[in-house]
């Protein structure tokens, strides 16, 4: 059991590294795409055929526009990242079933449908965001769902019921050491 427990530790202390250095990768990352988007090779800028608008770059205007909107699900994505982080800083410290695990679980799945809400948000402001300053008639509005965003809905749904679960067990352990 002991092994296991530093075992679970040190797994945890590397996944917690991993999760918080994601979380300032990814804002850097972000915005290192959107400063120097015209000057990136094609493979890794926008898809022209999804926006053939963006075939000959994209002005600084909407650039910024475009990261602005972006920021929504970026958001989202850097509290799940440090909320992953936090919940395997409490498994590396050995708490392994506490209110603290579930509160944390419980947000992770919050987070998950954040998500999905973020998605359908950025879509419209996205596409507005890379069309608005195109003459009227020639701007574009685009309204969808994404797979992604359907499965951090699913995925936010599981987490919280899992969250429940993990507080009646969390409640009947407590419960337990009570009894002689």
């Amino acid at each position: 059991m002991n092994d296991n427990i530093n075992r679970i530790r040190s797994m945890s202390r590397v996944f917690r590294i991993i999760f918080y250095s994601l979380a300032v990768i990814v804002p850097v990352g972000f915005a290192v795409y959107w400063t120097f988007h015209n000057s990136l090779p094609a493979n890794i800028r926008l898809s022209t055929m999804e926006f053939p608008m963006t075939s000959g770059g994209i002005d600084s205007f909407n650039r910024a526009l475009c990261a602005a909107a972006g920021i929504i699900p970026l958001a989202v994505n850097v509290g799940i990242l440090i909320t992953l982080a936090r919940l395997f800083g409490m498994y590396e410290h050995g708490d392994i079933l506490t209110a603290g695990n579930v509160r944390c679980v419980r947000r992770l799945g919050i987070l998950f449908i954040a998500y999905f809400a973020a998605d359908i948000i950025h879509t419209p402001l996205f596409s507005l965001a890379l069309t608005i300053t195109n003459p009227p008639g020639q701007r574009q509005l685009s309204l969808g769902l994404s797979s992604d965003g359907i499965g951090a809905l699913l995925t936010g749904l599981v987490i919280i019921v899992i969250a429940r679960v993990m507080d009646e067990g969390r409640a009947a352990s407590d419960e337990q050491k009570l009894v002689i």
